[in-house]
Order: structure tokens, then C-alpha cells, then sequence
């Protein structure tokens, strides 16, 4: 692990032997979300950029990454909610190795994906959750960032990760 900092935001989660951090949370309200995204993340994908180039800019990504990490302070630790596959963190060792990053997702096939996507930066520097954007374990105050990118229009109550981004958020 990147730091002691590292301890805190891990303390009451549980990791399984896939390397996946998990804590129990509800999201019935979002089984067709997570059916739809489910056949996605269980397809055979070797090519991940060369997928994920069919719906997004990558050196477009990479620039807003770098200009995020750019404001982080010394040490921080990043929340990625919904952060899916985890490609956008694939270069974190050469623009920020002192940062960790805690990819957040409901769906526990994209953080496999993500494993396999970012395998010599887990538990590392890079740390993969399954859990939900509207139910954050943590506390008040433990992440120095926020990040999230075109996940929040599906989350049903949007209010609610809305009021647990600010909570949790230093």
C-alpha cells in the first residue's frame, strides 16, 4: 500500500480473494442498470482501449485526468464513483504515485475488468470497492477528491450521491 493514509479508507470494507474491496449495500432500484452493464462486463475483452475508443476521446480523458490529478494535494485519495473499468487511472504511477485512488462501482464484473486493466496498481495505489454511490460506508471527511464521469445520470436518487459525494468529500 501507497500509505498508512491507505488503512483508513479501507478499515471497515472486506477484500475477497479477487482482490475486490466490498461492503453490504441495496440496489434492487437498479437491476436493469446492472443486468445491461453485466453483458457488457462478462463479454470476452482483450482489447479494452481499442473498445472503450468506440465511445470515448482517450486523449481527451487522459488530459482531464492529468489536469484533475494536477489539483490534488500531496497524499490524497481519490473517490472514483461508478469508475466502472478503471482505464482512465491506467498511467497514475508516472503522473501521480503519491495519490490512491478508490474505484467505486455497483457492478462487481467491471472491477474485474479493472483488475485486469490496472493489475500492477492494485492495492497498490489503486484500490477497487463494490459497493453504491448513494450508501458510502465512509466517514465524514475521508476523501481529499471526487471524481465521476458519466455515471451519476444513472444512479435513480441522484440527490442522494449528490449529498454522500459531499459528505465524504474533506
Amino acid at each position: 500500500m501507497n500509505n498508512n493514509s491507505s488503512k483508513v479508507f479501507l478499515s471497515k470494507l472486506t477484500v475477497s480473494q479477487d482482490d475486490i474491496w466490498s461492503y453490504p449495500f441495496r440496489n434492487e432500484d437498479q437491476q436493469l442498470e446492472a443486468n445491461l452493464r453485466d453483458k457488457v462486463a462478462t463479454a470476452n475483452i482483450n482489447n479494452y482501449l481499442d473498445i472503450i475508443a468506440q465511445n470515448h476521446s482517450i486523449p481527451v480523458m487522459d488530459y482531464e485526468v492529468k489536469r484533475f490529478l494536477s489539483e490534488v494535494t500531496p497524499g490524497g485519495v481519490i473517490l472514483d464513483a461508478g469508475g466502472c473499468w478503471g482505464w482512465h487511472w491506467r498511467n497514475i504511477d508516472n503522473i501521480r504515485p503519491d495519490v490512491n485512488i478508490v474505484i467505486l462501482d455497483f457492478l462487481r464484473n467491471n472491477l474485474l475488468i479493472a483488475r485486469s486493466v490496472l493489475k500492477n496498481n492494485i492495492n497498490k495505489n489503486i484500490f477497487l470497492v463494490h459497493g453504491d454511490a448513494r450508501e458510502l460506508i465512509w466517514g465524514t471527511e475521508t476523501f481529499s477528491n471526487y471524481w465521476t464521469v458519466q455515471a451519476f445520470q444513472h444512479i435513480p436518487n441522484f440527490e442522494l450521491a449528490v449529498k454522500e459525494a459531499y459528505r465524504v468529500l474533506k
